[in-house]
């Protein structure tokens, strides 16, 4: 998101949403890219229970429902499931393309990300 991958929210780095169902957030990197892994890095001052049980959604295409299931059964999609607690850091390998990622929840909570970092294939 910017490069900043501290935890701590008063560090001014960390997104949140409101206290909701499948919350997500999302990024389009422009154009259709290999990308080899996905890193999400979690809230570490607190709070680190709210990036558990989610899921990082894969697309050349844009995602066309803000629903989980419904973006889970999207033509294309590939998701790549956390189904505990993060941690400080979780890394995902994708050997894939895709132009739209997504980080979604699959409960209720609050979504809290220090930084999503898509590490491409040169």
């Amino acid at each position: 998101m910017d490069g900043n991958v501290d935890g701590n929210w008063l560090a001014g780095s960390v997104s949140s949403t409101l206290n909701e169902t499948q919350a997500w957030w999302q990024v389009d990197l422009g154009q259709i890219v290999d990308i080899s892994k996905i890193r999400v890095w979690n809230r570490t001052d607190c709070c680190s229970n709210r990036l558990a049980n989610f899921h990082v959604l894969i697309s050349d295409t844009p995602f066309v429902s803000t629903g989980l299931a419904a973006t889970q059964n999207q033509a294309g999609v590939i998701d790549l499931s956390h189904p505990g607690l993060a941690g400080g850091m979780a890394a995902f390998t994708v050997n894939q393309t895709g132009r739209y990622v997504r980080i979604q929840l699959a409960g209720t909570n609050v979504l809290t990300l220090a930084e999503v970092e898509v590490i491409g294939t040169h």
